[in-house]
């Protein structure tokens, strides 16, 4: 599936040059599924499995809602009207099981306040993902706080209160590529990685990696390093320590996959996959290559089959 910015409804023009009959067919049929809504929704829940399920793993918590959500803006101003969105964030997935779930939210609610405070309306400039993340910091700011009290556009009001999990927040850049990137408190999966991803134990197997960078601290540990990420970053002392933190993120991943009960065997198959179609770009000095990945990744999903067979807890060896 490739994710973007497409019409939802049928095309008026076309039925009512196909007669009145097929017009009818056309507005009353059901608008297709919005596949921005979907692949929200599904790194949503993956998201939320893997960072309420490591809270043993992550030195740092945060209260998590189980929620996503989605603005207008997110498309191109072209396709804007299609979507049936307002002005206001709208609940675009809600995670089963999670905050928002138990408090009622409901896919397609609209959210107009939250603790008294009105939320950010749409721009009605070109496709941007700033105003949702105004949103998002703004409910996260709220739950941080302690529970948070959401206003509908319709009146109505619920109070949240939060899971907690690990400090991450997880986003899905629809137009980026076939890569993701961790800064220490933001996970950002391109659309092209989304994509590649073939179900949800793969999906989780990326979301895992790049938790895992912030997890460990890696941002932090680079810049107090003075490690470069530009030009030639991959040679010397400053490659051997930014293919240093890929193993670490690979092998934590596992066990913060494992717990959230996906896969772990699906993990070496993606990792060999994606590092074929990659090629280059995911072997030039700053990453590993990725058969030597894969084979590392095989001995960790190793090490969790034999926790697993002596029933003893998940948790990462120390090496």
């Amino acid at each position: 599936m490739q994710l973007g910015t497409q019409p939802l409804l049928h095309n008026a023009a076309r039925a009512m040059a196909s007669g009145m009959l097929s017009l009818l067919l056309a507005l009353t049929a059901p608008a297709a599924p919005d596949p921005l809504a979907i692949a929200d929704a599904r790194v949503a829940q993956v998201s939320w499995r893997l960072q309420t399920a490591n809270v043993a793993l992550c030195p740092q918590h945060a209260p998590l809602p189980g929620l996503s959500l989605q603005m207008r803006d997110q498309y191109g101003p072209a396709d804007r009207a299609a979507t049936g969105l307002g002005d206001r964030p709208t609940l675009s997935a809600v995670v089963p099981g999670s905050a928002a779930a138990r408090a009622g939210l409901k896919v397609g609610d609209a959210l107009a306040g939250i603790n008294g405070t009105a939320t950010p309306v749409a721009s009605d400039k070109g496709a941007t993902f700033a105003t949702v993340g105004r949103a998002d910091a703004q409910l996260a700011a709220a739950l941080a706080k302690g529970d948070a009290m959401i206003v509908f556009g319709d009146g109505r009001s619920v109070t949240l209160t939060p899971d907690q999990g690990c400090a991450s927040e997880v986003q899905l850049l629809p137009q980026k590529g076939l890569n993701a990137g961790a800064d220490g408190q933001i996970v950002q999966i391109g659309g092209k990685l989304y994509d590649f991803a073939a179900n949800d134990d793969e999906l989780a197997a990326v979301i895992a990696h790049e938790l895992s960078h912030n997890f460990l601290g890696h941002r932090n540990q680079l810049d107090e390093a003075g490690v470069s990420t530009g030009l030639f970053s991959g040679l010397g002392k400053n490659g051997a320590k930014l293919r240093q933190i890929e193993f670490e993120a690979d092998r934590l991943s596992v066990w913060l996959v494992a717990r959230a009960g996906y896969r772990v065997d699906a993990l070496p198959p993606f990792w060999a996959r994606l590092g074929q179609r990659a090629g280059i770009l995911i072997s030039d000095g700053t990453h590993p290559g990725f058969k030597e990945r894969v084979r590392r990744i095989e001995a960790a999903v190793a090490e969790v089959a034999t926790q697993r067979a002596a029933g003893q807890p998940l948790i990462p060896p120390v090496q």
